[in-house]
């Protein structure tokens, strides 16, 4: 399986106020769009209303960017706790495109500058960056990591861990000629 990749290749939503995966995979799901809560089954519990189009769940997807955000205490934009219906804990962000927007500067990984020994990472097709907007298009192939002194700590979604990396390893975790890294200054 490539980072990514479900554990097991199983996973069983209940829908239950949330997208936590319940066969014991540990593949956990994150909602996309604005998916609405009605009454659960038998009125037990709010459950998540999805069309399957503008509201769906994806499975194993920006885990990296929860990791990032936990670590570094951004509770801006949509958090897990917007994504569990009743949390009470302080969310952390989980779109990598919005922890993008919101660094105070972001470019080419080879333009950062050398004074620069901590900053995140973002690895995606090229094309998926506007660097003038600072803005990163919000498409399933983006990964997130935090650059310290050389060294980049991300969540690995095939591993089910936090990992170290290189940035030449780093940027091998999408496949294809279009692949490059980014830098945002941390915020």
């Amino acid at each position: 399986m490539g980072d990514g990749g479900w554990r097991g290749g199983v996973a069983e939503f209940l829908f239950a106020t949330n997208t936590w995966d319940s066969s014991g995979y540990c593949n956990n799901g994150m909602t996309i769009g604005a998916p609405s809560y009605s009454t659960g089954h038998v009125s037990q519990a709010s459950s998540i209303v999805l069309d399957g189009t503008n509201n769906y769940v994806q499975p194993n997807e920006n885990h990296c960017a929860h990791f990032v955000s936990h670590a570094l205490n951004y509770s801006f934009g949509y958090t897990c706790k917007s994504a569990v219906a009743g949390a009470s804990h302080v969310g952390a962000n989980l779109r990598v495109h919005e922890v993008f927007s919101h660094c105070l500067t972001v470019g080419r990984w080879g333009d950062k500058p050398a004074v620069l020994t901590s900053c995140l990472v973002f690895v995606t097709d090229a094309s998926n960056v506007h660097l003038a907007t600072k803005t990163l298009d919000n498409v399933p192939r983006k990964h997130i990591g935090i650059f310290i002194s050389g060294t980049i700590w991300h969540y690995s979604n095939s591993q089910h861990k936090v990992i170290t990396q290189a940035p030449s390893e780093f940027i091998k975790h999408y496949p294809g000629p279009g692949i490059a890294l980014f830098f945002g200054q941390l915020i």
